[in-house]
């Protein structure tokens, strides 16, 4: 087990690693099912192609879906089909789970071949259809690059060298199309009455299309390796075989290595009469330049040596080279009458045997192998297994050492190296660039009656997790989850939005408080567990107050005496979430007059709480409704030769009594202009005269005053007199 880290963010380090073996049989009921080619999938699952007979009907290409522990997820039928000549289609996916199809409709010698892509769900995307009537036109290899290439590879006579002659003469066809199946252009490479076929195509580390297949060479069939620059030109154009003593040569699969090699295998009968013996397995790894590095046959040693082929190669994670294997040899371990089975030939870098084996013992036809994420996918079909006995698609994945878990025979010991004087040759060839392609849109949906499963191997899948249930707002919340060393993703959904992958441990915040669906993901290679729990989120308890303080005074608040505006918070202990008070605090100023009086000596002004007969500032505090009224008079004396008269109160009401405001100076004032400023109790002017001394009723541009306090300025000479005054009506 992992030791669980408590760090924050802490990264999981996961690691691809091999996806469970298994070997399951596909059961159509009464009729045939065939399974030709398959391929691995980003989604860990795979799919396979073939032919499907339908009950009660003929038979139809058929592509089926299957995930990554091998169950059935989807099947298409695309189109009326037959297996005669028409056992080398292939199926690839790209990064983003299309499945491309490369196969044929049609029946022997008046095929049409159809090329197409399939949603990770099996609705049909695009699909071609590359023929003429009454030819026979096939696709058989397959391969995209990265570039938003399609290439592929078959047979054609509608056009190249045997355009106008037999339908059983072909050329080989080698185009490239773009990913929504256009047309970037097309080459039949062939020469007369000849039966020139492309089998397999790959695509080298310079995505240059690779293909070999079969070609008549002085009279004889010979395999070949034919390069192609990426705009459709011949690179390299090899034949191997003999023909001194006619022998028979096909390849069936090519690949290339990390190191720029080329490998070449398929079936040839140089080891044996003619022709028309039976064939062995071959491997030829070629150098860049199409030079042979080696070229080896291998041959049973136990058991009658019947017919064997090598269909596909691939090179394992270790640098050796896996040769899937469809024999009818080994009849020491032949059980039935069908003496066809499953098998796959490892070699060295050098072509040495480094194991062989079995996969059953009868009934199982036309393997071919494939690399999948960990190991390795064997496509065939099979009677071997259930009755009644049809052809029933049989898929085995394994792992990276090629074991699926049951029905393998270790046969290392029986196979042999055996070497032979190959031909290698300069292919001529015509040429023709013309082709017809029109859309294609069959498809429908099927499903097979019966998975069998021969053996799988279940994931180990085991996790553990700890989240708390109840959390205040704002409280970081802390979730610990994880599981065994197989596992290959975690995912946490914090049911807010905020996701979180591949950590141990996750601290997150909530800002609102609510029920959140919190969930942790662990992920295997084929499968997953789930973790669900709500945590609901509290809010705290929170009093917001607004307060207006006086200035100059305080305010308890945030655990102290404020004087200074602002927001405070004070936090109270709840039974299990606080309560918060939060103040915001503001201050509010005191409402200050301030008034320039005059008297004269001798006299006496009530200021600052008392009779004032000295010069002076005085300060006098009346309580208002929010703050204190302070009125500050600054009081000056003169020696007046007369007293004069200064009102505090007008009521202008009409009733001829105190209606105005009237300054009667007596003595030396009373010769001057009298000039007057009236000021409301918030400081703002609403009357003003230069020279006024007819008295002042209260108003302001033409309207009469509400009631309230106010304060004036008048000024006689050099006297000037502040005072205030109210107006009642």
């Amino acid at each position: 087990m992992r030791i669980l880290l408590f760090l924050v963010g802490f990264l999981i380090p996961f690691l691809a690693i091999a996806q469970p073996p298994f070997q399951k049989v596909f059961d159509n009921g009464q009729a045939s099912s065939q399974a030709l080619t398959a391929t691995s999938t980003p989604d860990g699952g795979s799919a396979f192609l073939g032919i499907m007979e339908v009950v009660g009907a003929g038979s139809e290409v058929m592509v089926t879906k299957l995930s990554c522990a091998g169950d059935l997820q989807w099947v298409k039928l695309l189109g009326s089909s037959s297996t005669v000549d028409n056992v080398f289609p292939e199926i690839r996916s790209d990064q983003n789970g299309r499945i491309w199809f490369a196969s044929n409709v049609g029946v022997y010698q008046n095929y049409d071949g159809i090329l197409g892509v399939l949603s990770p769900d099996g609705d049909l995307l695009n699909a071609v259809r590359i023929g003429t009537p009454g030819r026979n036109d096939q696709l058989f290899g397959l391969a995209l690059d990265t570039m938003g290439h399609v290439y592929v590879t078959g047979a054609t006579n509608s056009w190249g060298a045997d355009k106008f002659g037999s339908t059983s003469y072909t050329d080989v066809f080698v185009a490239c199309l773009d990913t929504n199946l256009n047309m970037i252009w097309a080459r039949t490479l062939g020469n007369p009455q000849n039966i020139d076929t492309g089998f397999s195509l790959e695509l080298d580390h310079q995505n240059r299309p690779v293909i070999t297949g079969r070609y008549i060479v002085n009279g004889t069939f010979f395999g070949f390796c034919l390069r192609m620059t990426p705009d459709g030109n011949v690179d390299l154009f090899k034949g191997f075989g003999e023909s001194v003593v006619p022998h028979r040569t096909y390849g069936y699969g090519i690949n290339t290595t990390t190191d720029g090699h080329i490998l070449l295998t398929g079936s040839t009968t140089l080891n044996k009469v003619n022709h028309q013996s039976t064939g062995d397995v071959y491997l030829i790894k070629m150098d860049e330049n199409g030079n042979p590095v080696f070229a080896n046959i291998y041959i049973p040693t136990v058991g009658s040596d019947n017919s064997e082929s090598g269909s596909s190669v691939v090179e394992t994670s270790d640098g050796r080279y896996a040769i899937g294997v469809p024999t009818m040899s080994f009849s020491a371990f032949t059980q039935g009458f069908v003496p066809n089975k499953n098998a796959v030939f490892v070699t060295e870098s050098d072509g040495q045997i480094s194991e062989a084996k079995l996969y059953n013992t009868g009934g199982s036809h036309y393997t071919k192998i494939q690399e999948r994420p960990g190991g390795f996918l064997f496509s065939n079909f099979s009677t071997n297994y259930g009755s009644p006995s049809f052809f029933k698609p049989l898929i085995i994945a394994t792992d990276d050492a090629l074991v699926s878990g049951c029905n393998e025979i270790n046969v290392t010991s029986q196979l042999q190296l055996v070497n032979e004087g190959w031909e290698f040759t300069d292919i001529t060839y015509n040429t023709d660039t013309s082709y017809t392609i029109q859309p294609y849109t069959i498809s429908s949906e099927y499903a097979y009656q019966l998975v069998q499963v021969l053996c799988e191997t279940p994931e180990d899948v085991s996790g553990v997790w700890d989240v708390p249930d109840t959390l205040c707002i704002e409280e970081p919340l802390l979730a610990t989850g994880e599981g065994n060393d197989a596992v290959i993703k975690q995912t946490w959904d914090m049911g807010d939005g905020t996701i979180f992958t591949d950590v141990l441990e996750v601290t997150h915040m909530y800002t609102e408080g609510g029920t959140y669906d919190v969930s942790m993901r662990l992920e295997w290679n084929c499968a997953s567990l789930d973790f669900n729990q709500q945590v609901v989120i509290l809010p705290n308890g929170l009093t917001e107050i607004d307060t207006v303080v006086c200035l100059g005074k305080s305010y308890f608040a945030g655990g102290a005496e404020q004087t200074v505006e602002g927001i405070y918070l004070d936090t109270l202990a709840g039974i299990y979430c606080d309560s918060i008070i939060a103040t915001s605090l503001s201050f509010f100023p005191n409402d200050v007059t301030e008034i320039d009086t005059v008297i004269c000596l001798g006299k006496s002004y009530f200021a600052g709480g008392k009779e004032q007969t000295i010069e002076g500032t005085y300060k006098d505090t009346i309580p208002g409704e929010l703050c204190d009224i302070i009125i500050v008079t600054n009081l000056s004396l003169m020696d007046c030769d007369c007293e004069y008269p200064l009102p505090t109160v007008i009521t202008p009401n009409g009733d001829g009594k105190n209606d105005r405001l009237i300054f009667e100076f007596c003595g030396s004032l009373a010769t001057y202009p009298i000039k007057l400023i009236v000021f409301n109790r918030w400081g703002k002017k609403v009357f003003e005269s230069d020279h006024y001394d007819h008295g002042w009723a209260g108003d302001s541009d033409g309207r009469g005053l509400p009631e309230g306090s106010y304060f004036y300025v008048v000024q006689v000479q050099d006297v000037l007199i502040k005072r205030p005054l109210s107006i009642l009506r």
